[in-house]
């Protein structure tokens, strides 16, 4: 090939080197005051929308791009994900070069429509049981060390994905299920759901704020993480019917 087409042809691999770096600037310039968020389903339908309603209009930035994802196990992976941070159900640590802000911890408690309340009082054995996991997890460690532990039957009962589905289901009167009662607030405190008992379980995990140690970012998540701290779920209120 002549020294002038290769030069051109060399000219040409540049130009479209450039553009490409160019275009990778622009599209950082314009997401470096986004936050990617990525988080829980039933979180973000239960407590994170609102909790976010107010964020915008006291900071101007960053602003928050939600990212509603089921998750059986909570997890990200920073380098293979597109998020800037998450929220995540677990008890810590979630990885290397992470850091992380406890939110609010998990407490687990029966639920089901108020017109149920004194039949699983009464008899929880002789209750449809439902189940917001298909592993049983949560039944399983509300009963665990109480009387009621050898009587009820895991085993049977509906199996659903999440705890909306299962709160869902309670609602409809389908049965008695366990869940979250942070994030069954809204239903109880609008009558939807009662709690026909008093015990609730700490299941030692929490949700927490996560995000790269390494992040440039990190002033914007720290706002978030305080703003998001004084808005969390106060359940200390809720009445047992």
């Amino acid at each position: 090939m002549p020294a002038d087409d290769a030069g051109r042809a060399l000219a040409g691999q540049l130009r479209a080197g450039f553009a490409t770096l160019e275009s990778a600037c622009e599209a950082f310039r314009g997401t470096r005051h986004l936050l990617r968020l990525k988080s829980p389903s039933t979180l973000t339908v239960n407590w994170l929308l609102k909790a976010l309603h107010g964020f915008h209009e006291d900071n101007s930035t960053p602003q928050v791009q939600v990212s509603s994802v089921w998750m059986d196990i909570d997890r990200v992976e920073f380098r293979r994900e597109a998020f800037d941070c998450a929220i995540l159900l677990g008890n810590g640590p979630f990885g290397e070069n992470t850091r992380s802000l406890r939110l609010f911890e998990e407490l687990l408690a029966p639920v089901c429509a108020p017109w149920l309340v004194e039949n699983a009082r009464q008899d929880l054995t002789a209750c449809t049981l439902i189940h917001p996991s298909v592993d049983r997890r949560d039944w399983r460690r509300w009963l665990q060390g109480s009387e009621l532990e050898s009587a009820v039957n895991l085993s049977k009962g509906h199996l659903f994905d999440t705890l909306e589905q299962g709160n869902q289901a309670a609602i409809g009167g389908h049965g008695v299920s366990v869940g979250d009662v942070a994030l069954s607030l809204n239903a109880l405190e609008s009558g939807l759901l009662a709690l026909p008992f008093s015990r609730f379980t700490r299941t030692g995990d929490s949700y927490y704020l996560v995000w790269p140690a390494d992040s440039s970012q990190q002033p914007g998540i720290l706002r978030l993480g305080e703003y998001l701290l004084a808005r969390t779920p106060d359940v200390v209120h809720l009445q047992v019917q």
